[in-house]
């Protein structure tokens, strides 16, 4: 195509092989400043106004603003899946506009933070650093030296608990060095406990028989603090819990008494009830806490930039995109 159709406004993290592929069609403008967060409702309308493309990462697309951008044809949104936090969907939907989205971009990176999350916490790799950055040996005595005495994960029992994308990426990893994975995952598609060589049990069961307990659940009214204290009442003194995927699926002030009290040997949590502040636990030597950083790689924004790109691609050239949340926006095209 010789001529491009219009505009694309991009507030989002987007390489220039997305951009390169969006470009063919559309003149693009990126705004790269506090990607992180919603541009104001008067910058959304003025860049978005002229725009046919509209890729955005956390910006709040309200009714009112959707219904205003009269040009607009197509909406890229990177998150897998809490899409409906940031954009209304039906008032896209209603004016017939596709949202294309990249669901499982970051599931291999948040399974590799994870895990590495799990070797952290399990050999006491972030308080021997810190303890070295003191200027302090850690140890001169062999008692000394066994306070530092960690856990290895082979042949150890993990409890994977949501076997979605991410979970199912854990599992696989886990899997391959060496440790037992059981699941709990009552929306479980079989293959994939299957190809795990996993073992489907109950809630109870996953946190009494676990060395290791991995979150990777949604946060709906159903999971919201599905781990509180009777929960954690039942895990071994000597098991680890590791939280990436929302951190109000924890009960926090049940999980800082059992750290506390040594009723739990540690924890390693990359996401809080409260992000933006300094999380509870960080008094605690036996907890490794991390700014939500576990979807953060480069490998991520290549991915949903092409994911996404493409489809705004097929969509121009009126095929069916791989990635849609509303396909019912596509019915009767041509």
């Amino acid at each position: 195509m010789k001529h491009k159709i219009g505009k694309a406004f991009i507030h989002a993290p987007f390489t220039e092989e997305g951009k390169k592929i969006i470009g063919k069609y559309f003149k693009i403008k990126q705004n790269t400043e506090e990607y992180m967060y919603s541009l104001p409702e008067e910058v959304l309308l003025r860049e978005g106004k002229d725009a046919h493309v509209l890729i955005v990462y956390r910006d709040k697309l309200s009714d009112r603003i959707i219904n205003q951008l009269e040009k607009l044809m197509v909406i890229g949104c990177p998150h897998g899946g809490e899409i409906t936090k940031f954009i209304d969907v039906e008032a896209a939907t209603s004016r017939r506009i596709p949202i294309v989205y990249a669901p499982g971009r970051n599931a291999r990176t948040v399974a590799e933070f994870t895990i590495g999350l799990m070797i952290a916490v399990a050999r006491k790799i972030v308080s021997a650093d810190c303890t070295l950055r003191k200027g302090i040996w850690p140890y001169k005595t062999w008692n000394e030296y066994k306070r530092w005495e960690g856990m290895e994960l082979l042949e150890k029992n993990l409890g994977v608990i949501g076997i979605g994308s991410v979970g199912f990426e854990v599992a696989k990893i886990a899997r391959a060095l060496g440790m037992k994975i059981l699941i709990y995952d009552p929306y479980a598609d079989i293959k994939r406990i299957e190809a795990v060589n996993g073992m489907s049990v109950s809630l109870q069961v996953l946190l009494r028989e676990s060395d290791f307990v991995t979150i990777h659940v949604p946060l709906t009214p159903e999971t919201r603090r599905m781990i509180g204290a009777n929960e954690l009442s039942l895990m071994k003194r000597t098991a680890y819990l590791i939280n990436t995927a929302r951190g109000a699926v924890v009960d926090e002030k049940a999980l800082y008494k059992f750290l506390k009290e040594g009723r739990l040997a540690g924890a390693a949590l990359d996401v809080f009830e409260k992000e933006m502040e300094a999380p509870p636990f960080i008094d605690l030597e036996n907890v490794i806490v991390t700014p939500h950083l576990g979807g953060n790689s480069r490998e991520v924004i290549s991915r949903h930039s092409i994911m996404i790109a493409r489809d705004i691609e097929k969509i121009v050239q009126g095929e069916k995109p791989n990635f849609i949340l509303n396909p019912s926006v596509l019915e009767g095209r041509a």
